[in-house]
């Protein structure tokens, strides 16, 4: 776009001279991820917390160890894929991706994933807090559709290549991509009260 490849509305006002016009930046396709819900379990010391690793489990993950907090994909312990009710998409096309994960915004003491989460303090005070405190065990299910129907656009806020530009991801513009969403979490819902779950407490 800052070489002149790119939509006139964007370009144009910037003094940006068109080399090419096309719809750069106006299609932006993303899928966004529900974080949540969060389910308590009976089990103990299963879920991840900063606090919980020491120097020991460190110097195990470094030793190549694979039975370290440190061991595990960011958490990640479990995903499965989703056809929902309805999907006009081929038979084979999950619809939406369901992660487990071992803990929750409450893994690292409210600091990373709470600011990058942008959660407010009143979300994590009334839900991740206690978590933090007690430490119980928990995991979280991120809930994240595949196929979103709803485009943003980005544009150049001006000529200068180290700025950032502007983004409009245009989340949920479409109703079908809230009622995917919500699947999604039922979804997360009906596994978490299965008999396997229940035996954990969960």
């Amino acid at each position: 776009m800052l070489s002149g490849i790119g939509p006139a509305d964007n370009l144009l006002p910037l003094g940006i001279n068109i080399i090419q016009e096309l719809p750069v930046g106006v299609r932006l396709y993303d899928h966004m991820s529900h974080f949540g819900p969060t389910f308590l379990t009976n089990t103990t010391n299963q879920s991840l917390f900063t606090t919980r690793v020491g120097i020991s489990d460190v110097l195990g993950f470094l030793a190549g160890r694979a039975d370290t907090p440190l061991s595990t994909l960011t958490g990640v312990e479990a995903l499965t894929f989703l056809k929902v009710p309805g999907s006009k998409l081929p038979a084979d096309w999950p619809d939406v991706e369901i992660i487990f994960v071992s803990g929750s915004l409450a893994s690292d003491d409210g600091t990373a994933l709470k600011k990058y989460g942008n959660i407010k303090d009143e979300i994590y005070d009334r839900v991740y807090r206690p978590l933090q405190r007690t430490q119980q065990d928990h995991f979280t299910v991120l809930v994240m559709p595949f196929h979103p129907k709803s485009f943003g656009r980005l544009w150049l806020s001006n000529k200068n290549p180290l700025q950032w530009p502007k983004i409009d991801p245009n989340y949920f513009d479409n109703p079908e991509d809230v009622e995917f969403m919500l699947q999604g979490i039922k979804a997360a819902i009906r596994i978490a009260e299965t008999p396997a779950m229940r035996k954990i407490g969960t």
